[in-house]
């Protein structure tokens, strides 16, 4: 699954993919630009962000596996413009998740009786779906509309 930014998408399971009338997952409704939907599982809004032109030209950022060929990704295994930056993603990771608030009074509902997040672990990032101490849900990183899965 593609993990993007800078592109909204429905994410068509099982949908008619090509013009040959193949069935499989596929991109439709492809558009260019950040918060491009008004609700995280509504249409995209064209007055937000602009239609993807197959015959224009888009600079991307991938890993090195992607870019590779990787997880089927061949189109950009074919791409002779690439350049490589040197960046390796442990380190680009490493770089933002310091970048990001520590765990402090999110609690590990895992283990009874609950324990807090930075009492188990120490002073880690904080990611993904967390339980506060009033009960309610902390969502750090969440689903945010960029790839909505459909059915047809």
């Amino acid at each position: 699954q593609a993990q993007v930014s800078g592109i909204a998408f429905d994410m068509v399971c099982n949908g008619v993919c090509g013009p040959s009338g193949e069935r499989g997952a596929c991109a439709k409704n492809i558009s260019v630009g950040d918060g491009c939907r008004d609700t995280v599982t509504g249409p995209i809004n064209p007055a937000k962000c602009a239609p993807l032109v197959p015959e224009s030209l888009y600079r991307v950022a991938v890993n090195d596996y992607i870019a590779s060929g990787g997880s089927g990704f061949e189109v950009l295994k074919r791409n002779s413009s690439k350049q490589d930056t040197g960046i390796s993603l442990r380190d680009a990771l490493r770089v933002y998740l310091r970048k990001q608030n520590p765990c402090v009074d999110q609690l590990d509902e895992t283990v009874d009786p609950p324990v807090k997040i930075a009492d188990k672990y120490g002073a880690i990032s904080c990611l993904g779906k967390v339980k506060l101490p009033d009960g309610t849900d902390g969502l750090i990183d969440g689903h945010d509309g960029r790839i909505l899965p459909v059915f047809e």
